[in-house]
């Protein structure tokens, strides 16, 4: 039998796991698989796309007792045979191999790039499960579920990939999980006591740091946002009243005054949302940085148009956003400073393509100098954090009010990198501060 190979794998003999991996099989389903897996019950592949990620996962199956490329750490003694191999489409397939073979075969009529262990039969393939036929992706049982709740909504269903199938019997898609093959749902759950009390205390963990986050804004800058709000809501009774006294007053000339346009003009583009009868949004204004975007609703709610204008009212291409995002006050282009900044410098400067092994060992540098300096590693859209190529960079300040990945910086002058890329606009990003 043989197993699916796509982009990056690692292949992995299934006896090594078994031997050496702390737990065994059971264990390296639970808490070891990284990517998507497929097994033939000889050898394992766990697929990936991202060199970095790759590196990381190989990193975390060494220091768990598996050996690669005759290296192995916390141990003196090395194995003659390795028990992890890497078959790259990316670089191409150069490391010595000497239990493992590959190529492409074929299958039901479509030939597929596969591997198998020297010796073995080939007739049939061993692919992720749900890849294929339904491309929907199988997780692993939660570590939540106990065992009552487990006999009561899940029943057995096959055996694929050395692993134990089950499908949700309420769920009307066919909702399928799955187990380590063989394994009880009691030892399932026992052993998912350290997974389930690690989750925990990270939500605890990010509770407490939101609110000792919220309990750290100065009180002058309360004070300041009190004062704003009302500030804001002076200046529309304002232009209300300004519109109105516009309106009542009878004009005889055809055409307003500059003075009286630039009045109509700031009503206009002030923000406010109106609701029609039914209760239901039909126009919104809000400000996004320094251009205001104005949403119109059908009386059942659903968007009926859009438009951006800018601080003259007037109507915004899409052109205009190549040029300028919503956080544009916030952000400066990279400076390049400290080490951090010298070794990106490094790899944009090199002429290379971004998939050879000298300039991913640059990459590599970066993310370890990142780790030390308090970096987090993080994935996001391109389109959230406006870069998407590898080895793009700004300096940004974070508002006091963000949320999501970097609230933690609240109040800090940072550096945000991307890192590495993913399936569509997904992408890996690191963010720290700099250097004082």
């Amino acid at each position: 039998m043989a197993v699916f190979c796509e982009f990056i794998s690692v292949i992995i003999r299934r006896d090594s796991i078994d031997k050496y991996y702390p737990g065994g099989w059971n264990s390296f389903v639970m808490f070891g698989s990284g990517g998507p897996m497929c097994c033939d019950g000889e050898i394992v592949n766990i697929g990936f796309m991202n060199p970095l990620d790759t590196s990381i996962y190989l990193d975390d199956l060494k220091d768990k007792g598996l050996q690669y490329d005759q290296s192995l750490k916390g141990s003196l003694t090395l194995r003659e045979i390795d028990d992890v191999v890497v078959l790259d489409r990316f670089m191409g397939h150069h490391e010595k191999r000497d239990w493992l073979e590959f190529g492409d075969r074929e299958f039901n009529g479509r030939k597929e790039f596969c591997c198998w262990l020297k010796g073995t039969s080939i007739e049939t393939l061993a692919i992720p499960l749900g890849f294929f036929v339904k491309r929907q992706i199988i997780r692993r049982v939660s570590c939540f579920v106990t065992p009552d709740e487990f006999t009561k909504n899940y029943t057995f269903d096959r055996t694929e990939n050395d692993l134990d199938i089950y499908l949700e019997v309420e769920s009307k898609l066919n909702f399928e999980c799955y187990m380590p093959m063989g394994m009880s749902i009691e030892d399932y759950y026992e052993q998912s006591e350290s997974l389930r009390k690690k989750i925990e205390e990270r939500i605890k963990a990010r509770k407490e740091k939101i609110e000792r986050l919220d309990k750290e804004i100065p009180a002058n800058k309360k004070e300041e946002n009190k004062i704003q709000t009302k500030e804001t809501k002076f200046q529309l009774e304002e232009q209300d009243k300004t519109l109105k006294e516009f309106l009542i007053k009878k004009v005889e000339k055809k055409r307003p005054s500059a003075k009286e346009r630039k009045k109509l003009k700031d009503y206009q583009l002030r923000e406010y949302s109106y609701h029609g009868e039914n209760g239901k949004l039909l126009i919104e204004q809000i400000w996004k940085g320094d251009l205001i975007v104005r949403k119109e609703y059908h009386y059942n709610g659903k968007l009926k148009s859009k438009k951006t204008l800018d601080k003259d009212g007037n109507e915004v291409s899409f052109e205009y956003f190549k040029l300028k995002r919503w956080f544009d006050d916030d952000v400066e282009p990279e400076d390049f400073s400290g080490k951090v900044g010298e070794i990106l410098k490094e790899y944009i400067e090199n002429p290379l393509n971004t998939m050879k092994k000298e300039k991913r060992k640059i990459l590599d540098r970066l993310y370890e100098e990142s780790k030390k300096q308090g970096y987090i590693f993080f994935w996001g859209y391109s389109h959230n954090f406006g870069i998407s190529r590898v080895g793009d960079s700004y300096i940004y300040d974070v508002p006091t009010k963000k949320t999501g990945n970097l609230r933690e910086f609240r109040y800090q002058r940072i550096r945000v990198i991307c890192l590495g890329s993913g399936r569509n606009f997904n992408r890996s990003y690191i963010a720290g501060p700099l250097e004082k």
